[in-house]
């Protein structure tokens, strides 16, 4: 299975020269583009946070779509550009602030399930691949998308 995890460097800053309900309509409006683009390209969205979300492709049957790593890098691509139309929206509204996604994107085994307890239960995913690309999105530069190895090797005759 393939894990995206996405950041977008800004919203906080944004979050500060808004209106609660000028910002969260913001930042739904761009999760609704992130959440369609994820799923067309055969992604489950496993959780939004913050600033992002993370996203699972090839779960809970990685081997039923051997594409999935691809799957992955060109839905992160995708969302990187939908943020533009994001940003272009916070200029209309006279606000000056720079969005751009930063990503990491791991490719490996995982724990799939439903975990937690009585009160609050989760589907979602556990273990160093999703360690992995949570820490290449911290490592990711605004505008970058981070792989780690396994994921390049699996998408570089692309």
């Amino acid at each position: 299975m393939t894990v995206a995890v996405i950041g977008v460097a800004g919203f906080s800053l944004l979050a500060e020269q808004l209106e609660p309900e000028d910002f969260s309509e913001l930042v739904n409006a761009y999760l609704v583009e992130a959440t369609a683009v994820a799923t067309a390209h055969g992604g489950i969205v496993d959780h939004l946070a913050a600033d992002g979300l993370m996203i699972l492709f090839g779960a809970p049957h990685g081997d039923d779509n051997p594409d999935h790593a691809w799957s992955a890098v060109q839905a992160t691509v995708e969302m990187r550009c939908r943020l533009v139309d994001v940003a272009t929206a916070c200029r209309r509204r006279g606000v000056a602030v720079d969005l751009r996604l930063r990503a990491g994107v791991s490719t490996g085994h995982a724990t799939i399930g439903i975990f937690g307890s009585e009160l609050l239960r989760t589907y979602t995913a556990m273990g160093s691949v999703v360690s992995l690309a949570a820490r290449l999105r911290t490592e990711a530069a605004p505008g970058q998308v981070l792989c780690t190895g396994a994921t390049h090797a699996v998408i570089s005759d692309r």
